[in-house]
C-alpha cells in the first residue's frame, strides 16, 4: 500500500475516532445534568469521570490522537490538517441522527462549503 493512501486512512481514522470520542463525552455529560463546578475542581472531575461515557469519550481521544501521530509521520501536516475539515460535518450530521441535535438548512449549507473546500485543498 502507498505511504499516502496509508496515511488517509490513519487521517480518516483518526477523525472517525475523535468524532465518537465527542458523541460519547456529549452522552455522559447529558447524563450527568453537565459540569458542576459548584463541587470544586477535583469534585467536579471526580463527578465528570464517575461516568462510563466520559471515560470512554477520553479513550477515544486518545485512540484518535495516536492514529493522527501516525499519519503525520508519513504526510505533511499542510496537507493532513485540513482534512480534519470532515470532521465537523461527520459531528454535525451524528449529532443530528444520534443526539436529536437541530439541523437547520443554513447549517447544512454552511457543511456543503466545507466539504468543497476540503475536497479542493486535497486535489490540489
Amino acid at each position: 500500500m502507498k505511504k499516502k493512501t496509508l496515511a488517509l486512512i490513519f487521517v480518516f481514522i483518526s477523525v472517525l475516532l475523535v468524532n465518537i470520542g465527542q458523541l460519547v463525552l456529549k452522552k455522559g455529560l447529558n447524563d450527568l445534568g453537565g459540569v458542576d463546578f459548584s463541587l470544586g475542581v477535583l469534585g467536579m472531575f471526580l463527578n465528570a469521570f464517575s461516568n462510563v461515557f466520559v471515560i470512554l469519550g477520553f479513550i477515544f481521544v486518545i485512540l484518535s490522537s495516536i492514529t493522527w501521530l501516525i499519519a503525520l509521520s508519513k504526510i505533511q501536516l499542510s496537507y493532513a490538517f485540513p482534512l480534519l475539515g470532515f470532521g465537523y460535518v461527520l459531528v454535525v450530521i451524528l449529532s443530528w441522527l444520534l443526539l436529536g441535535e437541530s439541523l437547520s438548512l443554513l447549517r447544512i449549507l454552511g457543511l456543503g462549503f466545507i466539504v468543497v473546500g476540503v475536497v479542493g485543498q486535497a486535489k490540489s
